[in-house]
């Protein structure tokens, strides 16, 4: 096996976590969990699949996926959320990968999935996230949310063959309700940034957003599910700046 780290961030993850975790028996002996907070058995879960499991205090993605970055046995450390599934082509790429150059920072592509159906167009198109890096090099920012892999001045990047399966939910209503707590914490960042909400954002900004994912990204060719995803897309859009505005007016409690 490789001296590569898993860590894992979770919190009531129970239905999808042991999955994931067997799918990663045999490229680390090294499986983090840093729960934050399970009531459900996430980390019984865990632990009956190899895992070592740490407990840590919410303080936003990026805060808390630095920390249990800090925790991991090597100083390479993969990623990964619970619902995320690395595939055989990505597996086989870690096995045979080149540790020696500590400032590279690896990128990965993913597919996204709403229960059993990959979404392929408009906000879902292939694309690629930082998720394997050397800790002695970088390390995840303080973003609440939307966090990054600080990039340093000798950093490089390079993509790794094949891919990660993102099972981002059950269902479109599972979906919903996971970008309307996504909205809250979003405009929570952007209160503690200073910023406001223009009345474009509020009104205008949605729209564009819907147009912009399911015509001009061409969700449209996901068919109906890309309509639906295109429409809570624009609601979180909606939200997150009605949610600034009323956190801006004392009636709403910022994350």
């Amino acid at each position: 096996m490789h001296a590569i780290s898993v860590v894992i961030i979770s919190k009531n993850e129970a239905p999808v976590i042991g999955k994931m975790l067997a799918n990663l028996a045999g490229i680390s002996n090294d499986l983090l969990v840093a729960d934050t907070g399970s009531t459900d058995t996430t980390v019984e879960v865990a632990e009956q699949h190899g895992a070592r499991v740490v407990h840590l205090p919410w303080q936003g993605f990026g805060k808390t996926k630095h920390q249990a970055a800090l925790l991991a046995k090597y100083d390479w450390v993969l990623a990964l959320d619970a619902d995320e599934i690395p595939d055989d082509e990505l597996l086989k790429s870690l096995e045979t990968l080149d540790l020696s150059r500590i400032n590279i920072v690896y990128e990965m592509r993913f597919k996204s999935f709403i229960g059993s159906r990959e979404m392929k167009y408009g906000e879902w198109k292939p694309f690629y996230k930082r998720r394997l890096f050397n800790k002695q090099h970088t390390n995840w920012n303080e973003a609440v949310v939307h966090e990054s892999i600080v990039k340093q001045p000798d950093t490089k990047f390079e993509k790794l063959d094949g891919a990660i399966k993102h099972f981002t939910s059950t269902s479109l209503l599972e979906y919903a309700n996971k970008m309307n707590t996504y909205a809250w914490r979003m405009a929570s960042k952007y209160y503690r940034q200073g910023e406001r909400a223009s009345w474009f954002k509020l009104y205008l900004y949605p729209t564009i957003v819907f147009w912009q994912t399911w015509l001009f990204k061409a969700g449209f060719l996901d068919g109906t599910m890309g309509f639906a995803s295109a429409r809570i897309s624009a609601q979180y859009a909606l939200l997150k700046y009605h949610f600034l505005r009323e956190m801006r007016k004392g009636n709403l409690e910022a994350e």
